[in-house]
């Protein structure tokens, strides 16, 4: 399982997409900070200038496409041949994806945290009381855990879907449809 886990790695830092992926994040991030700096700043930096919703659809196509690429391009056969087991293959996939999700999301509250300095400035410091009387820092590190947990829900079903249907387009077009029927 750690050789299977080792090529799921080297195929997701191979992929150009993983590393335009913060780029992205970034600059659909800036742009929410540039809306949001004479709006509700305490909102849009407790949900990370909605990095989160971002890196949930960033990763619902990350793991439909990384199950129906398998099917594609017949590599399914030969991790089958391999591993000798399927529920190891996807357990291993899901670990990666997982994995991939947590790097998201730290990455959200990173941005978060140079887009605030830089865009909004000084006021309202991460120290200023929001909701549940909680600081604002607090109140991201709480929203990151919540988001954590919904994109694993989502992350699970897309992964269902892919692997039934054999084709990322079914498993994005749910998964989306998921990420925003909650």
């Amino acid at each position: 399982m750690i050789n299977l886990l080792r090529q799921e790695i080297y195929k997701i830092i191979k992929k150009t997409s993983s590393k335009i992926v913060p780029i992205i994040l970034f600059i659909l991030m800036l742009v929410v900070a540039m809306m949001a700096k004479n709006q509700d700043s305490k909102f849009y930096i407790s949900s990370a200038f909605a990095g989160f919703q971002w890196s949930a659809i960033i990763l619902i196509i990350v793991s439909a496409s990384l199950i129906s690429e398998e099917f594609q391009y017949g590599t399914i056969k030969k991790l089958i041949y391999s591993v000798n087991s399927r529920s190891i293959i996807y357990i291993t996939k899901l670990i990666i994806v997982i994995g991939y999700d947590i790097y998201l999301h730290i990455l959200s509250v990173l941005f978060t945290v140079i887009l605030k300095i830089v865009i909004i400035g000084k006021s309202p410091s991460f120290s200023s009381e929001y909701l549940y009387n909680l600081p604002i820092w607090q109140n991201l590190l709480i929203n990151t855990l919540i988001d954590l947990m919904g994109t694993l829900i989502i992350i699970t079903a897309v992964f269902l879907i892919a692997s039934i249907t054999n084709t990322g387009s079914a498993a994005i077009a749910f998964g989306i449809g998921l990420c925003f029927l909650g």
